[in-house]
């Protein structure tokens, strides 16, 4: 038979209330929140706090949206926690029906049981409602009359309770089998659990691994000492670079984060999450040693060179163009180009360079020439040019400006056209002077053989032969034929000296003597009406 005053034997409400509920702050990671709910017994949430005020819930529900988008687990939950939440202030008349109702109307499982001022009480669930119910051995008869909804709203919560038991078994898969490799930590420093990401990442089994102590593990002791201080003393570690040992020996590069589990202020272990960065440190290393590379050969070279963004900012310079004006790399680092002491002494060459920018951004390689001082007050004059960097995609990513000290070239070039001028006047004058010399002399040059290279016209109008004639014979022979045609109009003429080359002719009135090139001479002597000739050595 039905007891009447069953009702009399419910506990009251605020008996119900889990005043211990799992709290996080807004900055806790998902990936801890979720380790939390899987470490306490029959907790299916966390409450997100700040200073005091509830400002969140994250349930299992919302773990396991989490993990099917694949999100980073490391985000703070405060990103993907439930902000509109539904809540309850207590009141003496509430019963538990009145609680079952409300959480029959929202359809969650959880709800925040608050005081007048809106401080945090703790937390009711429909099991743990159900439960009181189920003790107060109250008839369903009577539930029914309290609730015409109670029995639907049963059947709700057992399929609740079915779901969180489900729950909690792929959290706990998800855990073991996550990609991110985590492990826990004693007080004692012994490592007490491990996921298989971890093993896998060290190369070790479980029967390797756990129960070890974590030093056995750490290469740098020092490091790992001050992990398990800053652990011990509520502090949590982020981002903490650490040498681990493999199994086969080698290192592998990782970031720790890590946390303390504690209760009822016992450290219980450490929750530990290892990212493994050895790839990322392997490609720091070369790209350290890519960077010294460059610097060696960016600041070796004896020309001036920088790299510019496609708006002229001065992004790097290297130490030949910065030691040519006396300046520090952070004197020059994120200036307009044009606005550099390379520049300043000419508005002219300003404007210029801006110009040249524009067109070098658009993708055209720009070149002129420029004068620039140096710190010593010299000046020199630069082939100066701006090349533009191509991405994948052909689009201008950064210029580089180069210059080439051309001062000697320039020099060259300057003394070339100066001798150019001497030469010019030189040659003229000697033009003028061979005019003149043509005009009052027989002239006739020969090599080094006596072979004649040149004659002039009065030479051409003596011997009466043409420059066709004369050109590439040899001009003993041809004084000699000269002589005896002539003889009559040579000889009685006053004396003189006719020089062909290196051959001389000296006349007298009754004789001439002709001296060739080959130390010889021919003497040519004049009868009434004969010509002798005579050849002596010299």
């Amino acid at each position: 038979m039905d007891n009447p005053n069953s009702f009399l034997a419910l506990p009251k409400l605020e008996v119900l209330i889990d005043r211990t509920p799992l709290i996080v702050t807004p900055d806790t990671s998902i990936v801890d929140a979720i380790a939390l709910m899987s470490q306490t017994q029959g907790s299916s949430c966390v409450l997100i706090v700040r200073e005091a005020n509830l400002i969140g819930i994250f349930t299992e529900r919302d773990a396991l949206k989490a993990v099917a988008s694949q999100i980073d687990l490391r985000m703070a939950i405060a990103q993907v926690m439930t902000s509109s939440l539904i809540t309850q202030v207590l009141e003496r008349e509430q019963t538990i029906f009145t609680v079952l109702s409300t959480l029959q109307q929202h359809k969650i499982s959880h709800l925040p049981i608050l005081n007048e001022t809106g401080n945090l009480i703790g937390l009711v669930t429909p099991t743990r409602l159900l439960q009181a119910i189920a003790i107060a051995d109250v008839p369903e008869a009577t539930i029914q009359e309290c609730s015409a909804e109670l029995s639907h709203l049963n059947a709700q919560i057992k399929q609740e309770i079915k779901k969180h038991r489900q729950t909690e078994s792929e959290i706990a898969d998800f855990i073991e089998n996550a990609v991110v490799p985590l492990h826990w930590v004693a007080e004692d420093s012994t490592i007490i659990w491990a996921n298989q990401a971890e093993l896998d990442l060290l190369g070790y089994t479980k029967e390797e691994y756990i129960g070890q102590p974590i030093a056995k593990f750490h290469v740098d002791s020092e490091i790992l000492s001050d992990i398990l201080q800053r652990l011990a003393t509520h502090q949590p570690v982020k981002g903490y670079e650490a040498r681990l040992r493999c199994k086969d020996g080698s290192i592998r590069h990782a970031l720790i984060d890590s946390n303390t589990f504690w209760k009822d202020g016992k450290f219980i272990h450490t929750r530990c999450f290892t990212r493994d960065i050895s790839e990322r440190k392997q490609a720091e290393e070369s790209l350290r040693e890519s960077e010294q590379k460059f610097r060696a050969i960016f600041d070796g070279t004896f020309q001036f060179i920088g790299l510019l963004t496609t708006e002229g900012i001065v992004i790097e310079a290297n130490l030949t163009a910065l030691n040519s004006i006396g300046a520090k790399r952070s004197e020059i680092i994120g200036r307009p180009f044009w606005e550099t002491p390379w520049w300043t002494h000419s508005p002219q060459l300003q404007e210029q360079l801006k110009k040249g920018i524009i067109r070098a951004a658009a993708g055209e390689l720009v070149r002129f020439e420029a004068e620039h001082f140096l710190v010593d007050g010299t000046s020199i004059f630069v082939d100066f040019s701006l090349k533009p960097v191509f991405d994948e995609a052909g689009k201008v990513v950064m210029l580089i400006p180069e210059g080439r000290d051309i001062s000697e070239r320039q020099a060259a070039l300057r003394e070339r056209k100066q001798a150019e001028i001497v030469f010019k006047k030189t040659l003229k004058s000697l033009e003028f002077q061979k005019s003149a010399l043509d005009r009052a002399a027989i002239v006739a040059i020969t090599d080094r053989y006596g072979v004649i290279t040149y004659v002039n016209e009065q030479f051409c109008q003596i011997s009466q032969y043409s420059k066709e004639e004369l050109l590439g014979k040899p001009i003993e022979s041809l004084i000699q034929a000269i002589i005896l045609s002539n003889f009559f109009k040579i000889f009685g003429q006053r004396s003189r000296v006719v020089r062909f080359g290196k051959a001389r002719l000296k006349i007298a009135p009754k004789m001439a003597v002709f001296i060739g090139s080959r130390d010889h001479c021919s003497i040519f002597r004049r009868s009434r009406h004969t010509l002798s000739i005579s050849s002596h050595s010299l």
